[in-house]
This record gives C-alpha cells, structure tokens and sequence, in this order.
C-alpha cells in the first residue's frame, strides 16, 4: 500500500453523483493539490469539498485518501445539525 501511495491517490465521496452531483459535498479546486504534488512533492492526504445549495455553502468537510474516512468530531449530538457541517468538525478515521 505504501508504494501504491508514492504514485496515487484516490479520494472516495459517499453521495456524490457520477463526477458531480448528489447530496454530499461535491465542488473542490482540484488543480492545487496536484500541483503541490506534481511541483513540490506534497502529497494530498485530504482535499476540502463543499456542497452548495442555491448558491450558499451548506456542507463542506475534508475527504480524506483512501482508505481513511472523514468522521464527525465536532458538538456532541451535533452531527445531524447542518450548521456543524464545517471542516474544522471533521478528522480522519
């Protein structure tokens, strides 16, 4: 596995419509990370992804490499509260 991450990377998001889409988080700036990657030798372990509705943030979380997951860590209690949904209350698992 260890080799195979020099090399790659794959980034798995429950929810997410075929390239876009679907009720989970969905946008990110994909073109940072890679460069980092490609010009810098840093590689991303994670990439922030937000999803919009009508036009306002509503959910934005890390989306960790495989084969981590994001878990809520944020108020207890508070995982069902789309006002929790922000990257600060999320860490891998």
């Amino acid at each position: 596995m260890d080799a195979a991450k020099e090399r790659a990377r794959l980034f798995m998001i429950p929810g997410m419509g075929h390239c876009a889409g679907g009720p989970s988080p969905n946008r990110w700036d994909k073109l940072p990370p890679l460069v980092d990657w490609v010009e810098r030798g840093i590689a991303p372990d994670a990439v922030v992804a937000t999803h919009s509705t009508d036009g306002v943030v509503d959910d934005e979380r890390p989306i960790f490499a495989y084969p981590d997951l994001a878990a809520y860590s944020g108020p207890a209690a508070g995982q069902n509260d789309r006002a929790n949904w922000v990257r600060e209350n999320f860490r891998t698992r």
